[in-house]
C-alpha cells in the first residue's frame, strides 16, 4: 500500500493550468476542485481502490484515475503514488 503521492512536473503543471482557470471562472468551484482532487489521492495512497490499467501513446502502463474534468495518469512505485499526468479530457488524448 502506497503512503505517499509525488507529482511529475507534467502533472503538476497541468493540474496549475486547469485550477488557473477555473479559479478565473469561480473561485468556489475551484475549491471544490482541490478538494476532490485531495480525496482522490487520499484513496489512491490509501490502497482502498485502484484505476484502471491502460496503455499511453508512448507505450508506458500506467493506471487511469476520474477527477473529472481530469484523468489522472499514475504509477504505483514502492510506497508511493507517482502522478504523471492530470490531463483534460478536452484535450488530444494521452491514450490510443
Amino acid at each position: 500500500m502506497a503512503r505517499t503521492y509525488r507529482l511529475e512536473p507534467a502533472a503538476r503543471r497541468e493540474l496549475d493550468a486547469y485550477l488557473v482557470w477555473l479559479d478565473e471562472h469561480s473561485t468556489a468551484a475551484a475549491t471544490r476542485f482541490v478538494g476532490a482532487v485531495e480525496n482522490a489521492l487520499d484513496v489512491l495512497v490509501s490502497g482502498a481502490a485502484d484505476g484502471r490499467l491502460v496503455t499511453l501513446t508512448d507505450g508506458r502502463r500506467v493506471r487511469r484515475w476520474y477527477v473529472r474534468p481530469l484523468v489522472v495518469y499514475y504509477l504505483r512505485q514502492g510506497d508511493e503514488v507517482l502522478v504523471l499526468h492530470a490531463h483534460h479530457q478536452a484535450r488530444r488524448p494521452l491514450e490510443p
